[in-house]
């Protein structure tokens, strides 16, 4: 993930750098919203808080950005 993007998500909410790392690897996997039953695994935030998340990580979905090493 590109620095600036940790750097955002670090603003927006301070918790786990493992736990967030998670989160953004799934948006990228299922390009989309987080399903109901996977926001369980961050109840740690806020609906507020995880909807920035995903509209932060969106654009990268948009660009084909996978996270994985070419």
């Amino acid at each position: 993930m590109p620095p600036t993007l940790w750097r955002w998500q670090r603003e927006i909410v301070d918790t786990p750098h493992a736990k967030i790392r998670l989160l953004v690897r799934l948006l990228l996997q299922i390009v989309g919203p987080l399903a109901a039953g996977k926001r369980a695994l961050f109840d740690f935030l806020t609906g507020e808080e995880l909807k920035r998340i995903e509209d932060a990580v969106q654009p990268l979905v948009n660009s084909g950005f996978t996270g994985e090493a070419t």
